[in-house]
C-alpha cells in the first residue's frame, strides 16, 4: 500500500483499522534518510490505523 497511487478506499481503511488496531507492527524497511518522507509499508498501516491519514 503506498499512498502515492491514488485515494485509499473508505471501506479498505476502515477494515485495516479495524485489523490493525492494537496491534504491534513492524518490518524491515530501511529507515528514511534524515528529512525524507517514512514510505515504509509499516508506516502507512500504522498510519492508517491510528487515523492519521
Amino acid at each position: 500500500m503506498h499512498l502515492g497511487f491514488g485515494p485509499i478506499n473508505d471501506r479498505l481503511r476502515a477494515a485495516a483499522r479495524s485489523e490493525l488496531r492494537g496491534k504491534d507492527l513492524a518490518c524491515t524497511c530501511a529507515h528514511p534518510a534524515p528529512y525524507e518522507q517514512d514510505l515504509c509499508h509499516g508506516s502507512i498501516l500504522l498510519k492508517i490505523a491510528t487515523d492519521m491519514i
